[in-house]
């Protein structure tokens, strides 16, 4: 009677240990998606605060046929300072502003941008500092 109560005791142990585990798994991945739903949030947030009436956005001419550059939204802040957020194809996205990436390479990435010609290699080539990168 000993023996099976032993082993018994021994397997409810193992199970409530893989159940134990299961449950912890699951807790985690419910974790992990609250983080992505309140990083998405933030980003809604954030685009939102910056939206003025000056916002543009516009599907990237793409002349090349080998950007990596789907579309693009520029405008102005409250402050004054010209924006453009970069959209590649995979899923990225790259905000840049007059003070993070310096007034030459904004004009030049507006510029760039307005053609549909060169904005992913001048990004890649000269790699101007963003003020935000994400997913959308």
């Amino acid at each position: 009677m000993e023996r099976y109560y032993i082993v018994k005791v021994a397997i409810d142990d193992s199970l409530r240990s893989e159940y134990q585990k299961v449950r912890e798994r699951m807790e985690e991945k419910r974790k992990a998606k609250e983080l992505e739903e309140q990083r998405r949030s933030g980003i809604e947030k954030m685009a939102k605060e910056q939206t003025t009436p000056e916002m543009h956005t516009k599907t990237y001419k793409n002349l090349s046929r080998r950007s990596g550059v789907d579309k693009y939204t520029y405008g102005k802040k409250p402050n004054g300072d010209d924006f453009i957020w970069i959209y590649f194809k995979g899923g990225s996205v790259y905000k840049y502003d007059t003070e993070s990436a310096g007034r030459e390479h904004m004009d030049k990435m507006l510029r760039n941008a307005a053609r549909g010609w060169w904005l992913n290699r001048y990004v890649n080539k000269y790699k101007p500092n963003y003020y935000f990168k994400g997913r959308y």
